[in-house]
């Protein structure tokens, strides 16, 4: 019968082991230095490897095993197992690692961001015992929060983008919408995501209003706008900028590589292969396909769970500060 549990904790400076029986009681331990530039596969090379070195240290094999928690500090969507991205090991992202594990290894694999399940033990063994509301908050090689609401993990219809958007407005790039809300769902505007690059790159000229037709000088956008005109990032159709117009992801795409190399990146357009791994990589328009690419192949922009781009849908305000903080922090 396989009662035996392993969990793993990837953190910034060490990856932790630690073997548990059926009534939780931990049996042995193991920890190795973060392989900091390991991309997916390494990185899971090096977890099965210490797997099994705990398991033969134990007299066990993979058969005694019921199964396998792992927790990063990534942006994860948990119910396709995939990481998005990954803080402390920066070459791990668009990796779906819990199928990747659970092939290698045949045993269930559940994978999940740190902070959530930190608030999960938190509350189940630790100082949330018995508290119907918990409230987690980790501050170590970075800075990471869970919640817990009428005893279960909560994690919102967006709950992938928190950390995101929680770094974003702690660098005072986003705002909310009114209130307490940041409005996720709702699509970004072609005004407020050139207000938001000028933030989160640090571009400023010397003109005042925005050079547009369409955009009054008295919008609080509109220096942003005219930013971005001087620095040759957007040109809009000449005289007009369509500033309430929603922004594609494509046109996002070529606005983000643009204000990055005005902030001095060196960046080329990427190369079509990029976009034939994508169902629909070949709807994406001829102007825009090289900076897609370049974003693709960065790992700033990726698709959804069905292998999709959408190069000429909206991007909505989840999915911007998602992308804005991976080119933040490349």
């Amino acid at each position: 019968m396989s009662t035996y549990r392993i969990g793993i904790d990837a953190g910034g400076t060490k990856v932790a082991y630690g073997l548990f029986d059926e009534e939780n009681r931990l049996l042995d331990r193991f920890q190795q230095p973060t392989p900091t530039e390991a991309d997916g596969p390494t990185f899971c090379g090096m977890v099965i490897d210490s797997i099994h070195t705990i398991l033969e240290k134990n007299r066990l094999t993979l058969a005694d095993l019921a199964g396998i928690g792992v927790c990063m500090p990534s942006f994860i969507l948990f119910e396709q197992g995939y990481v998005c991205m990954t803080s402390a090991m920066v070459n791990i992202r668009d990796f779906a690692m819990r199928d990747y594990l659970a092939q290698r290894l045949g045993v269930p694999i559940v994978l999940d961001n740190d902070s959530n399940v930190a608030a999960l033990a938190e509350h189940r063994f630790g100082a949330g015992q018995g508290s119907r509301h918990m409230i987690y908050m980790a501050v170590s090689t970075g800075i990471g929060s869970g919640l817990i609401l009428n005893g279960q993990l909560f994690r919102g219809s967006y709950g992938w983008a928190g950390s995101a958007v929680g770094y974003l407005y702690s660098n005072q790039v986003v705002s909310g919408v009114g209130g307490t809300r940041y409005g996720p769902s709702r699509a970004i505007k072609r005004g407020d995501f050139a207000l938001m690059l000028c933030k989160a790159f640090g571009l400023e000229s010397y003109s005042v209003g925005s050079g547009f037709a369409d955009v009054p000088n008295s919008a609080y956008y509109a220096n942003a706008v005219g930013t971005l005109k001087d620095l040759g990032v957007v040109s809009g159709d000449g005289r007009r900028f369509r500033p309430t117009d929603s922004v594609t992801r494509q046109d996002a795409m070529v606005m983000l590589q643009k204000a990055m190399q005005s902030a001095g990146w060196t960046l080329y357009d990427g190369g079509a292969s990029s976009l034939n791994s994508f169902q629909d990589g070949s709807n994406t328009s001829a102007y825009a396909r090289g900076a897609v690419a370049c974003m693709v192949q960065m790992g700033i922009l990726s698709g959804d769970s069905q292998g999709r781009l959408n190069p000429r849908g909206t991007l909505n305000r989840a999915e911007m500060a998602v992308v804005l903080h991976k080119a933040m922090t490349y």
